[in-house]
């Protein structure tokens, strides 16, 4: 008899999975092994990565501990895979033994596929999630038909939709490279680096392992930078001018004075023009102006913005973290609601737009979300919903691999929900449900008061109808701005005009909203126009699935310490983050590297790179940047010796911005 087998990601996908084709076909439920069977079809859940780089001793013995430095690179013409072992622990971290569990499932996958017709591929539907399935098949040299499923959401009814609409796997072929890219990419970049930098760490007499990674080392390197800002700011003096505008029988405004067009390359200017620095100036200025009429220029526009688009994780992690969630924790919330709960959909996306089909189901999704966040709601539907409205959010031409965050059909109580989870459920439902609230309407207003060669300007904002807003709340920046009722022509007198004087302000510390940000964008700390402009095309550091373990990886691993101020958290880099970052290669501190890898892996995605062009360059970035450092006495003057290293009571003199912050333990450096 014919036989199907569909190889999931994970054990729980396989079950919804086979569940799902058991109320499409009418055939029970079986227990078959380590998987199910429903009819012909069996399926089998992996256990994400069974199968992982080999360790550089498989290649040779000359890279078992110690490690010596002479004798990397290590980076074959052709790197193996290898079943998932239980690594060990300490210095060069042992011997790793087999893992049972992940052997038992090979062998079961193996037996399988010499009884399989036709395979279904059903990988989370991500970068990672293709190369997990297409590395198990490429192991038993699976050559049959092979389909592809790709979930949106893990629902019976979204199973179903994506079982009819599957294609064939080898039209995800270049997804599936670009993560065997990225892969190796980071095997390179950490092994050698890591390998590298440690046995310099031994010889200045510390312990443990100084770990190097691709994308870890240059968001060390951010918030080191960071640091170093705050604490060498020097800040500047500057003036504003502000002048009280009174219009006979309507009452008083502020204008603030707008700088001449020719600001930058003046002296009285910072080189920027953005800064006034002379003070002379600013009170010749207001002398000037004080006491003087001016004919006021008024434009009054009435405006209307839609809703804010869907959620990516990425802003979705940003929205959490103003309620104390820490970006690993919304993506954990976000994958049970997807997979446990079954809520959302897919919550590993970039993207922030949702397809045409699924507006249609606005009315029902709508019904299921109130139902589900019942009657103590977090927020309050008191505007009316319209699903007929198709918001921006709704455009097909946007979409990337996946969709935006969305609520799903489903019914559950919020009740039944961890409060973690419910949280994120509820801030996902108010996102999706402004897309049908109206806009948000409001008179913007213009005053502008030349008086000679000045001017001054104010603005203002009255709400006509607070639409969408309603759901979200007060916000600081979106508040009424109220200006007397003043028509164009009419005359207003300037008095009094003062000098305000202003000093700027340090940068802030990195909190979950602007790291995350920072390694999304993170062309904005590129010097170079040419790698900048480059970098504005590519994903930045990491990708929206790999940011959040990776800073709680950084934390964990004492780089950095979490300072609490309210519900918001900033992040404060250690002693140890601040030596780390002066030993390491340069090139790798920053995001330069990083970034461009990332637009690399892109290019084999569109078939524009080819695996061995991507090689090449790897081999380079091993060799010039990893390793000439290591090599040339560089990286080992720069190191500390444990004597040297500075003290965590130096934190206390670093500028007090945030709360008190949790000390962690005075180890050597280790990733």
């Amino acid at each position: 008899m014919p036989q199907t087998l569909v190889i999931a990601e994970k054990p729980a996908m396989g079950r919804d999975i086979a569940n799902a084709i058991s109320q499409s076909t009418g055939n029970p439920v079986q227990p078959a092994g380590l998987g199910q069977r429903v009819g012909d079809v069996v399926v089998v859940g992996a256990l994400g990565h069974l199968l992982e780089l080999a360790e550089p001793e498989h290649y040779d013995q000359q890279f078992e501990f110690p490690w010596r430095l002479e004798v990397l690179p290590c980076l074959p013409d052709r790197l193996e895979w290898a079943p998932r072992a239980n690594k060990g622990k300490g210095k060069g971290k042992g011997r790793a033994t087999p893992d049972n569990g992940v052997i038992d499932r090979l062998k079961y996958i193996s037996e399988a596929l010499k009884r399989a017709d036709l395979v279904v591929h059903a990988g989370d539907p991500d970068r990672e999630g293709q190369l997990i399935v297409d590395n198990i098949l490429r192991r038993f040299s699976w050559k049959g038909p092979t389909k592809r499923l790709w979930l949106h959401a893990q629902t019976d009814q979204g199973i179903r939709d994506a079982w009819r609409k599957m294609q064939s796997n080898e039209d995800y072929r270049l997804l599936g490279l670009a993560a065997l890219c990225r892969a190796e990419a980071d095997w390179g970049v950490g092994i050698n680096g890591t390998r590298a930098y440690s046995t310099l760490w031994w010889k200045r007499g510390h312990k443990g392992i100084l770990a190097l990674g691709r994308v870890m080392t240059p968001v060390i390197g951010l918030i080191v930078q960071r640091e170093n800002e705050i604490r060498n700011f020097v800040p500047i003096d500057h003036f504003g001018i502000v002048a009280t505008i009174n219009v006979q029988g309507k009452g008083a405004f502020q204008a603030t004075w707008q700088r001449p067009k020719d600001a930058e390359g003046r002296a009285e200017f910072d080189p920027s023009g953005q800064l006034l620095l002379s003070r002379e100036y600013a009170q010749a200025v207001a002398r000037s102006c004080s006491g003087k009429t001016s004919t006021l220029q008024v434009t009054r526009q009435r405006k209307a913005d839609g809703p804010p688009l869907l959620f990516s994780l990425t802003e979705l992690q940003k929205a959490a973290a103003r309620m104390g969630y820490s970006p690993d924790a919304v993506l954990q919330a976000a994958q049970a609601l997807y997979e446990t709960h079954k809520l959302t959909s897919y919550p590993r996306t970039d993207c922030q737009y949702a397809p045409t089909d699924q507006w249609p189901k606005a009315a029902k999704t709508i019904e299921a979300v109130c139902a589900n966040l019942g009657a103590g709601q977090p927020f309050k539907f008191n505007t009316p919903l319209d699903p007929s409205q198709k918001s921006a959010a709704w455009n097909d031409a946007k979409l990337k691999e996946h969709f935006a965050i969305i609520p799903l059909l489903a019914h559950k109580s919020i009740r039944e929900l961890p409060k973690r989870d419910a949280d994120i459920y509820a801030l996902i439902v108010r996102q999706y449900v402004a897309q049908f609230a109206p806009n948000h309407e409001y008179w913007s207003t213009s005053i502008v008061a030349p008086i000679g060669e000045h001017s001054f300007k104010a603005t203002g904002k009255a709400v006509i109808n607070e639409g969408w807003r309603s759901l979200f709340g007060s916000n600081d920046d979106e508040k009424e701005v109220k200006l007397p009722q003043i028509e164009d022509g009419e005359a207003g007198l300037a008095s009094p005009v003062e000098v305000k004087a202003k000093k700027t302000e340090p940068p802030k510390r990195f909190t979950p909203v602007t790291l995350l940000d920072a390694m999304e964008k993170a062309w904005q700390f590129v010097t170079d126009p040419n790698i900048k402009k480059h970098l504005k095309q590519v994903e930045g550091l990491g990708t929206s699935a790999t940011r959040a373990p990776l800073i709680a990886k950084i934390i964990q691993n004492e780089f950095v310490i979490e300072s609490k101020s309210g519900k918001m958290t900033s992040y404060v880099p250690t002693p140890k983050a601040e030596v780390y970052i002066k030993c390491v290669p340069p090139k790798l501190a920053v995001p330069d590297l990083t970034s461009y890898f990332e637009g690399l892996l892109d290019s084999i995605k569109d078939g524009q790179l080819s695996y061995s062009d991507f090689r090449a360059k790897l081999q380079m970035l091993v060799q010039k940047t990893v390793l000439e450092a290591a090599r040339d006495g560089s990286a080992l003057a720069a190191m500390p010796s444990p004597e040297q290293m500075p003290e965590q009571a130096q934190l206390s003199r670093r500028p007090a911005r945030a709360g008190k912050a949790r000390r962690p333990s005075s180890k050597g450096v280790r990733a």
